[in-house]
């Protein structure tokens, strides 16, 4: 149908991944204005890792990632609207593994919480081995007070960091 279509061809733009196909992707049903909204999507990838000699080098976060970093500066005198609005984006990745791969490292859960924003994202095993990448963004106020500024400032280099790891696979 079109408007499936039109989703898919979305996705492709939003997740920014060469080679990519949607096979299937719906969203849930809206039960009440304000309810939360979850998209299940399953997309093929089949050259998203980077190979080198036995290794496989796989990106764990190719869904929205906040590459906004506000610039440095002295001691700033105002507040600054630095999102525009309060939200809460939380998303799991599930990555089946090649066969004849296993995981050699995983990065390090990171778990970030300054006013006005949460952040945590952390990469494991699931009990059926396929690997998982969850991450949950919040931000509470949209208007950050000035005093907190390089908090704020800080905490987004952490999390564009994080959106650049990678799981490391082995061949077996």
């Amino acid at each position: 149908d079109r408007s499936g279509r039109e989703r898919d061809r979305w996705l492709l733009d939003y997740l920014d991944v060469r080679s990519a196909q949607v096979a299937s992707s719906g969203p849930s049903v809206l039960e009440e204005p304000d309810s939360d909204l979850a998209l299940s999507v399953t997309v093929d990838a089949p050259r998203y890792a980077a190979r080198t000699g036995t290794r496989l080098f796989i990106p764990l976060s190719f869904l929205h990632r906040e590459t906004d970093i506000p610039p440095a500066t002295d001691a700033r005198l105002h507040s600054v609207a630095f999102f525009p609005y309060a939200f809460v984006r939380a998303d799991t990745i599930r990555y089946e593994l090649p066969e004849g791969f296993a995981v050699e490292a995983l990065p390090d859960p990171l778990a970030i919480d300054v006013p006005t924003l949460r952040f945590s994202a952390r990469a494991d095993i699931g009990p059926d081995g396929v690997l998982l990448y969850t991450r949950r963004i919040e931000v509470t106020d949209p208007v950050l007070p000035a005093e907190y500024y390089d908090d704020l400032r800080d905490a987004l280099l952490r999390i564009a960091r994080a959106h650049r790891s990678k799981a490391v696979l082995v061949a077996q």
